[in-house]
């Protein structure tokens, strides 16, 4: 199977958590219920876990994928209303 060339080595990249060495250069990857295999070069299932010389990689640690502009306690005492209330007079 031929390599992938998506890791690119920054001082940001960080070793990935729950994986163990297997002795052929594979890594077994433990994050989620599918338990990926991964060779060298190769990436996991999810593309966000790679194998870079025996060791695992998380290309996206650091890289949220959603934000909340607001915390859920404000929502739960009345925040909500009061964000209506602000919606409603700026759009008069």
């Amino acid at each position: 199977m031929a390599e992938l060339n998506v890791l690119q080595v920054s001082p940001e990249l960080h070793e990935a958590q729950w994986w163990e060495a297997e002795p052929n250069g594979k890594v077994h990857c433990y994050l989620c219920p599918r338990h990926c295999h991964i060779g060298r070069g190769q990436a996991g299932f999810c593309f966000i876990r790679t194998n870079h010389d025996g060791k695992l990689y998380s290309l996206g640690y650091g890289a949220p994928a959603a934000l909340q502009p607001f915390p859920a306690r404000s929502m739960r005492s009345g925040g909500l209303r009061k964000l209506r209330r602000l919606r409603m007079e700026r759009a008069s």
